[in-house]
This record gives structure tokens, sequence and C-alpha cells, in this order.
């Protein structure tokens, strides 16, 4: 399976989880960037987890889904 770059990945992640959202604040985009790292900018897995997000509006449940992730792939 091809992955993503960053770039392509952030892109792919964002119109899932924030759809046509014009403002995504930092803290958000932030968590975005480490969750596409932690999925290594494998595309289905994007688009699942923004599509999981993307009704999160709470910055504590992000976190929580990352650590999860983290913790699930061994990048603790």
């Amino acid at each position: 399976m091809t992955s993503l770059n960053e770039e392509q990945g952030m892109e792919l992640f964002i119109s899932h989880a924030f759809g046509n959202a014009n403002i995504i604040t930092n803290d958000f985009l932030d968590l975005s960037k480490e969750i596409v790292k932690a999925y290594g900018g494998l595309p289905l897995s994007l688009e699942v987890m923004g599509g999981f997000l993307c009704t999160k509006h709470n910055l504590e449940l992000w976190k929580d889904a990352l650590c999860k992730l983290k913790a699930r792939e061994g990048l603790t």
C-alpha cells in the first residue's frame, strides 16, 4: 500500500475530520499532524480516523484517541 507524504496526509485527514470548516485551531492542527505521523500516511486509516473525529469537537477526546493510537502502535 502506498503511503502519502505529510502534506497529502494532512489534506486527506483534514478533509475528513473538518469537512468544509474554514477555521481550525492550532491545538487541533497540532494533533492532526501527530495523527498523520502516527498512521504513517496510510490513506484509509487517515480517512477512518478523520471520519471518527469529525463529530468530536472536544480537544481531550482527540488527545485520548491519539494516545490510544500510539499505545496500540507501540509509539509511546
